[in-house]
C-alpha cells in the first residue's frame, strides 16, 4: 500500500488527488492536524485541518477506487508527504495547486486535465436543469456582479456557509434557493446533477474540478492559482461570465 501525508486545507488536499491517483491503486491517505494557518480569517481558524473539516472530506475520499483507506496522521512515516511543496519557497499565490506536488516528486508524472474525482451516487433530479452557484468570502473578484444573473434567478441554487448565502443574496438582491450539504460527498453529488456549477477559487470548486463537470470560475486576479482544465472556464468580468453561460445554459 502506498502511503501519503498531507495536513493542508479540504481544497488543497482535493487538488491532490491528481497526485494520488497517478501513484496507482491501494493509497493510504493520511490527513495532519497539526499544521499553523497562514491564511488570517480562513474558516477552518488556527489549523488547516479541523475534525469538522475530516469528518466532512472523508466520505469523499474513502468513495475514490484508488483510495484504499483513509486515516488521521499522528506521526506515521509516509512515502510521499504532500506538505513539502510548501517549504520551497515556491509563490503559492499562482501557478495551479494541482502541480506542486509533481515538482516536488518529479518521478511521478501527472496529467491534470484528467478527472480524478467520481461520485457513484445517483443524480438528484431536482437539479437537473440547475445553475449551482458557490461563492466562498475569500478570493473573490470585486469587479464581478452577479446580479446579472436575474434572468437565470429561477434556476439558481445556492450551497455554501450561512454567511456566504446571505453575503450573495443580499448582495447582488437575488432571491435563490439554498441546499444544505451533508459532506464532500454529498456535495460531489450535487455538481455532479447539476447543468453548470459557478464558483470561485474555494473547496467546493475544487471538487468541480477534479469531477470535470460543466464549470466557470471567478477568476481572483490576485492570487490566480486554480487553472481550470477539461470543461472548465474562467472569467475576470461579468461580460466574459454572461457569455459563458449563455454558451453553456
Amino acid at each position: 500500500m502506498i502511503k501519503v501525508k498531507h495536513s493542508g486545507h479540504i481544497g488543497d488536499i482535493i487538488y491532490s488527488l491528481s497526485f494520488v491517483k497517478a501513484l496507482g491503486v491501494d493509497v493510504c491517505y493520511s490527513i495532519g492536524f497539526d499544521m499553523l494557518n497562514q491564511k488570517p480569517n480562513h474558516p477552518s481558524g488556527k489549523y488547516t485541518m479541523t475534525e469538522s473539516s475530516y469528518e466532512y472530506l472523508k466520505p469523499l475520499l474513502e468513495h475514490q477506487p484508488y483510495i484504499k483507506m483513509v486515516l488521521k496522521n499522528n506521526g506515521q512515516k509516509v512515502d510521499y508527504d504532500l506538505d513539502t511543496f510548501r517549504n520551497q519557497g515556491f509563490n503559492l499565490g499562482s501557478y495551479d495547486l494541482k502541480k506542486w506536488y509533481e515538482i516536488v516528486y518529479p518521478q511521478v508524472e501527472v496529467n491534470v486535465s484528467n478527472k480524478v474525482l467520481t461520485c457513484d451516487l445517483p443524480m438528484l433530479p431536482y437539479l437537473s436543469n440547475k445553475i449551482v452557484i458557490n461563492l466562498s468570502l475569500r478570493y473573490r473578484n470585486q469587479q464581478i456582479d452577479y446580479s446579472k444573473l436575474k434572468p437565470y434567478e429561477s434556476q439558481i441554487v445556492f450551497v455554501g456557509l450561512d454567511d456566504e448565502y446571505i453575503h450573495f443574496t443580499n448582495t447582488f438582491k437575488l432571491n435563490v434557493k439554498r441546499v444544505n450539504v451533508k459532506d464532500a460527498l454529498h456535495m460531489a453529488q450535487i455538481i455532479k446533477s447539476c447543468e453548470l456549477f459557478i464558483g470561485n477559487q474555494s473547496s467546493v470548486f475544487a471538487i468541480a474540478e477534479q469531477m470535470k463537470h460543466t464549470r466557470i470560475l471567478e477568476l481572483y486576479n490576485q492570487s490566480p492559482n486554480v487553472i481550470p482544465t477539461t470543461n472548465g472556464r474562467a472569467f475576470t468580468s461579468t461580460e466574459q461570465m454572461l457569455n459563458l453561460i449563455a454558451d453553456i445554459i
